[in-house]
């Protein structure tokens, strides 16, 4: 352990290690640079070699968050902005014939594609995508189902999609067999927005379900 005045461009270094002239750590202290294995430093915390978070919090349903990505050189960055390509969670229990609120707080003026999921005990999913616009200037928000998938044992695996409104879909589901306390119609539901920021689910179907959402915002 000690300092090195005349390395890495004679900033000088505060340096830990296990036998003499490696770097285990280092502090440049010019920059304040952590080094770890490395004695050159360029981010405030340098690596090289694996790194592994052992416990990571869960972010609360509905809270927005950005996904991680790295550069050529191994930077940790956003997405391309602080907003393109955030995501918002959410699980929503809904019984037959109610409505709930699927997704609140989503931000104004995004376009984004919700993927919605729901099953039940006897191992049918079906998950659907759909385009949202959330702009409320001029009330112009709106949504869109585009496609989907039922695991199903017929061939009739995909969603029938009836766009009542700008703000309102319904969806369909065939081949859904008899099961957990619901009849073939247990997968279906109406998505509405009663504004730009709320995504509401009705449960068109016969069972109680909990229906998931994931939002990803595009542009």
């Amino acid at each position: 352990m000690g300092i090195n005045p005349n390395i890495n461009g004679n900033n000088g270094l505060f340096v830990i290690s296990r036998t003499p002239g490696a770097t285990d750590f280092v502090m440049d202290l010019s920059s304040g640079n952590i080094g770890i294995a490395n004695n050159a430093p360029t981010n405030t915390l340098d690596v090289a070699g694996s790194t592994r978070i052992r416990t990571m919090d869960i972010a609360a349903g509905a809270t927005i968050v950005t996904p991680v990505y790295s550069d050529t050189n191994g930077v940790l960055n956003k997405a391309v902005t602080n907003v393109y390509g955030t995501v918002i969670n959410n699980t929503v229990n809904v019984t037959a014939g109610a409505t709930g609120t699927l997704i609140t707080g989503i931000p104004n003026a995004g376009v984004y594609k919700a993927v919605i999921s729901v099953g039940n005990a006897c191992a049918r999913t079906a998950v659907a995508e759909y385009y949202v616009t959330s702009n409320a200037f001029n009330s112009a928000f709106s949504i869109k189902g585009i496609d989907g998938l039922l695991n199903t044992d017929t061939t009739s695996k995909g969603p029938v999609f009836t766009e009542v409104s700008r703000t309102t879909t319904s969806v369909v589901w065939s081949g859904v067999p008899n099961c957990a306390g619901g009849t073939g119609s247990a997968f279906s539901y109406t998505l509405t927005m009663p504004s730009a920021d709320v995504i509401n689910i009705t449960n068109n179907g016969d069972a109680t379900l909990d229906y998931r959402i994931i939002l990803t915002r595009f542009f």
